[in-house]
């Protein structure tokens, strides 16, 4: 199969994971995001490290609770900032503004200091049982997974809720697999690890 067939499918299947997602009731949305905090923090290592979370935008998993329930225990958090074609994760304080940084996302100044997570915390439009994960399309988490697991161990975990699950993800060689999911029911965590798969 061709890169533009992969590229193709995925796009259809963007289209339809974003109208289902977009169409979960909000009220529901909040409960399940609460289960899913309660899932992540009983999942994560209790080793004090540094966490990469994110800023919900659209209708996607909100972990503003977890974020503040992470910092309470002493963690230091970061979300993502665009830096050209990478995502840096730049510290969550109570007290820092927030910057536009397009897509509808928000994040620390420049002059914030960035974090080197253990754990990141990713968003996605859908996700299947071998933890492929389908983005918005631009490939910032797969070279932010791909440069912190070059540079030693890191565990990526994917927020979601469980109707976001399909029976495959399209993927190519850029492409990261997610290390655990986490919805509403629970964790998820992939059989085997899979290579890329069209």
């Amino acid at each position: 199969m061709s890169d533009g067939d992969i590229d193709a499918r995925k796009r259809a299947l963007r289209g339809k994971a974003m109208r289902r997602r977009d169409g979960l009731d909000p009220s529901d949305r909040s409960l399940d995001a609460l289960a899913i905090t309660r899932h992540v923090l009983a999942f994560l290592p209790d080793d004090g490290s540094p966490v990469a979370a994110y800023l919900a935008i659209r209708s996607e998993v909100d972990p503003a609770l977890l974020v503040s329930l992470l910092r309470q225990a002493g963690r230091s958090v970061g979300v993502p900032a665009i830096d050209g074609h990478e995502l840096r994760f730049r510290i969550v304080r109570d007290d820092g503004p927030l910057e536009p940084q397009g897509f509808g996302t928000r994040a620390p100044g420049s002059d914030v200091p960035e974090i080197v997570p253990s754990v990141i915390l990713v968003p996605l439009l859908a996700f299947d049982a071998a933890g492929r994960r389908l983005g918005y399309g631009r490939g910032f988490y797969d070279r932010a997974i791909a440069r912190a697991r070059g540079n030693g161990r890191v565990l990526a975990v994917g927020l979601a809720f469980a109707s976001q699950l399909v029976e495959h993800v399209p993927t190519d060689e850029h492409d990261q697999t997610l290390d655990a999911v986490v919805t509403e029911n629970g964790v998820l965590v992939p059989t085997a690890a899979v290579s890329p798969s069209r």
